[in-house]
């Protein structure tokens, strides 16, 4: 799933990111706009009381958002759509390896969770380069025929499957904001039992946006965490905080 920094942490972010830049000139200069230098927030449960654990996850996954913010930079969100079994396969599970070096400069912890605040450097002519061999960048500039183009207004059918239904004010919060998604015109719970629900979701343009904007649903009930994302089906854990 595509990570961000928490809206109540985006202003530190550029505050930081801002003064990292100005601090190394190399860095603002960035390469083809790309700017290699990027501060982003990682986030990591603490299980079985090993907060260490949590942090090499947190660490992973602000690495992930740190790509995925240059990613963003160097595709179209409709190339992104279009590509993005690929991308998941070449880039983001490599995520960590496009990453130069990294400081934590943040840390914190409670209830269970810890997060990070990190600062990374990119190796972004590296990762322009295995953009460029898994074709994506190639076929987006070359420029594809229209008939040919995945239809952004077609409606598909997507069923969520969503562990950690319970408790249940937590399950409605998630349904009313995916209600609220843009693209989605209609949400229907199929199935409920246990701990976990089935909805079926009519959502007008690709799949994958759908799975990238659910994975950007944070409140301070839950944070989500996204397990499967196919064409037509996405599977995610609601954990409370």
């Amino acid at each position: 799933m595509m990570i961000s920094c928490p809206s109540g942490l985006r202003q530190i972010v550029m505050l930081i990111l801002a003064l990292l830049v100005f601090s190394n000139p190399a860095a603002a200069t960035g390469t083809d706009g790309v700017d290699p230098a990027v501060a982003v927030v990682g986030a990591g449960s603490v299980a079985r009381s090993d907060p260490a654990a949590a942090r090499q996850e947190a660490i992973h996954c602000a690495s992930l958002a740190a790509v995925e913010t240059a990613v963003a930079q160097i595709l179209p969100v409709e190339a992104i759509a279009q590509h993005f079994a690929s991308l998941n396969e070449q880039i983001y599970n490599r995520a960590g390896t496009f990453v130069l070096n990294y400081k934590v400069l943040a840390e914190w912890q409670a209830e269970g969770q810890y997060r990070l605040l990190m600062a990374c450097t990119l190796a972004v002519d590296r990762l322009k380069d295995e953009i460029e061999r898994s074709t994506v960048v190639t076929e987006t500039a070359a420029g594809s025929d229209p008939l040919q183009a995945p239809a952004v207004n077609e409606v598909h059918a997507v069923t969520i499957l969503v562990r950690g239904a319970e408790p249940l004010a937590n399950f409605v919060r998630f349904r009313r904001i995916l209600g609220g998604l843009p693209g989605v015109e209609n949400v229907q719970t199929r199935e409920m039992g246990g701990n976990q629900a089935t909805l079926q979701i009519r959502f007008k343009g690709e799949p994958a946006v759908l799975a990238g904007a659910i994975g950007q649903i944070n409140t301070d009930a839950f944070h989500l965490q996204i397990f499967e994302a196919t064409a037509d089906h996405i599977g995610v854990d609601l954990l409370p905080r």
